[in-house]
């Protein structure tokens, strides 16, 4: 928290005109706290323990007193549209320097590199017009945020669909990972990251236990639009009641 009012503020020469004034968290308890469970993605395979690990926090913060219940915004469905619109954006923020040629041999890889790789492709390629029409859909699912966050405080999910694993230097479409023992697109790992920062909504990222292999498990809980102290109190809170961050063996 003393770090982001560090880091938080308007831009060299924007500060003539206005400050961020950042709201204090929602509440201070975690009895408090009404927690919104992302439902499972049908399509995204995650690690077993990674679930189990979701379900866990759910069950003991109700003990805790805190509301609880699987719900995410109106309009998001199966969050396949939603990622879609992710990848598109992703490609067009990412290759703003490249030239024509560069983009239109790097759309001919994605497409061959998973099942999203199309909508890579199209964020590369795209006009000016397309951008736009992409942002007013952001905009829809901004919206969609915001009447959810009227009832919820925050929403929590995982931050992974695996545990940490070892560094990968293979080429992109030769990277895979192993979710309960299927070989799985390394892309994938994109989905959880995107149901926050598609839309700019703050997520703080904990540890909640370690795995098998002694590793850490770690959730976000995503919040509303500049409500970034929520997160983080929320997080704070979740630390102190069941324990935070603990090394692997051997660190």
């Amino acid at each position: 928290e003393l770090a982001f009012d560090v880091v938080s503020g308007p831009e060299v020469g924007e500060d003539a005109a206005w400050k961020l004034v950042v709201p204090p968290p929602r509440h201070n308890k975690l009895a408090d706290f009404r927690v919104a469970i992302l439902p499972t993605i049908p399509w995204l395979p995650v690690d077993d323990e990674i679930t189990a690990a979701v379900d866990n926090l759910a069950e003991e913060l109700g003990k805790a007193g805190a509301q609880v219940n699987a719900i995410q915004p109106d309009g998001f469905g199966d969050l396949r549209r939603h990622h879609e619109l992710y990848c598109r954006f992703l490609s067009v923020w990412s290759s703003v320097r490249l030239s024509e040629s560069q983009k239109q041999h790097l759309a001919e890889n994605m497409r061959k590199s998973d099942e999203f790789g199309e909508f890579y492709a199209q964020g590369l390629l795209a006009s000016a017009s397309e951008y736009l029409i992409w942002h007013m859909e952001r905009e829809e699912l901004r919206h969609a945020y915001r009447g959810f966050f009227i009832e919820w405080d925050v929403l929590l999910a995982p931050n992974n669909i695996v545990g940490p694993f070892p560094h990968v230097n293979a080429p992109w479409p030769e990277r895979w990972l192993d979710v309960n023992g299927t070989k799985v697109q390394y892309g994938l790992q994109n989905v959880y990251a995107a149901v926050a920062t598609l839309c700019g909504q703050p997520a703080t990222s904990f540890p909640v236990s370690l795995n098998k292999s002694g590793l850490p498990i770690g959730l976000q809980a995503i919040g509303p639009y500049l409500e970034d102290k929520t997160t983080i109190r929320f997080a704070e809170l979740i630390e102190a009641e069941f324990g935070g961050f603990h090394p692997p063996p051997g660190y």
